[in-house]
């Protein structure tokens, strides 16, 4: 079962999205479906034919640890193990995979500990953290 705290996120980034038209940084995104059992989130990102679904899921923890971050269709990234500009990374070898090494991720934060605590503070995950910052955060690395 989702904890209240990601229920709440969740709600806001419905709010947030409204607001925002669905537009972050020229990306369409939506609320693709929710599961409040699982504590899952699944959003749609869209832009000029490039299309990706992005699973945030609840980890033990939450809200002090950051959710899990996953592309479920991660079919055109690749990453050569140096990272991407701006020190955002996917994990080297493990591009078909879609997990997601930013500092506002789970998977971040727990295999790369001594990086991620070298992040400026506003590039890593706290629980003032909102889905939509993950979101504008993930959009970036793959614009």
């Amino acid at each position: 079962m989702a904890t209240k705290y990601f229920i709440a996120k969740r709600k806001q980034l419905l709010v947030d999205l409204k607001k925002s038209n669905n537009i972050i940084r020229n990306w369409i995104v939506k609320v693709y479906r929710w599961d409040d059992d699982r504590g899952v989130l699944y959003v749609s990102l869209e832009r000029n034919g490039r299309y990706y679904i992005l699973r945030i899921t609840e980890t033990p923890g939450f809200p002090n640890e950051p959710p899990s971050l996953k592309f479920v269709n991660p079919r055109t990234l690749v990453c050569d193990g140096t990272g991407w500009p701006g020190g955002y990374h996917i994990f080297p070898g493990d591009e078909t995979s879609g997990w997601i090494c930013l500092g506002v991720s789970y998977e971040y934060k727990t295999r790369h500990y001594s990086e991620w605590t070298r992040l400026p503070s506003e590039k890593r995950w706290s629980p003032r953290t909102s889905f939509y910052i993950v979101i504008s955060e993930v959009i970036r690395l793959i614009s």
